[in-house]
């Protein structure tokens, strides 16, 4: 029995996330009430604070979720597929992850009409900070370094700031109606090529570094998906 009432206590949760998430993309933050999603998900108002003890907390695990479910896929290319740890394969699969899932958009691109109070202004910490992703890029870069997928002339924190502003760029004008520029495949292969160019080796790098880099990535990758889900 109480396998069971867990098993439906965790059933209505989701059902609460699924809702909160068509609400939110739909909404915005600011217009969205507990009242609104317990009614759309049919569970009383109570029942979501069983769940979640505010708005705001149910809806920073449903942010939480999704940056985790995008490292998932990351994760899982990279098992299926060690190559895909390649700085320019993996920024490409990056980009595609973030630009193809609306909430994901939303939360990188720290969009405030539809994340309202969620997304910092400029005083406070940035959203990737408060999900616990501050310094995840340059933990990338830094296993990059180590097993010589990418140069190392230049400072790891001059590479870090320049790489985040070629994302930061993809990701905004990825926003442009499609008629105004490439397709994102395309802005991805340009995204690739621009990151090969300037940061990795004219060399290719051997299988085994390839392969270690990848099991090494993987591992970082699920340590901060469980970090995210508390686990």
């Amino acid at each position: 029995m109480a396998a069971q009432d867990d098993e439906q206590h965790r059933g209505r949760g989701e059902r609460i996330l699924v809702v909160a998430q068509e609400l939110l993309l739909g909404w915005g933050y600011k217009r969205v009430t507990i009242d609104d999603i317990a009614r759309r998900a049919r569970v009383g108002k109570g029942t979501i604070y069983l769940h979640w003890k505010s708005k705001e907390a149910l809806f920073m695990e449903l942010l939480r979720r999704e940056v985790a479910a995008m490292l998932d896929a990351q994760i899982h290319e990279i098992r299926e597929e060690p190559r895909m740890v390649l700085p320019h394969r993996m920024f490409r699969s990056m980009f595609l992850l973030h630009t193809g899932r609306p909430l994901a958009r939303a939360i990188f691109g720290e969009e405030a009409d539809i994340l309202g109070a969620l997304a910092p202004d400029r005083s406070a910490p940035s959203l990737a900070r408060v999900l616990g992703l501050a310094d995840h890029l340059t933990r990338m870069l830094q296993v990059f370094r180590d097993h010589g997928l990418i140069r190392v002339e230049r400072p790891l924190p001059d590479q870090a700031h320049a790489i985040e502003a070629i994302l930061a760029g993809s990701f905004l004008l990825s926003k442009l109606p499609s008629h105004e520029g490439p397709t994102l495949e395309r802005q991805a292969d340009i995204l690739a090529a621009t990151v090969r160019d300037a940061f990795e080796r004219p060399e290719p790098p051997d299988r085994a570094a390839v392969e270690a880099a990848a099991l090494r990535l993987g591992t970082m990758l699920d340590d901060m998906r469980a970090q995210l889900l508390g686990k």
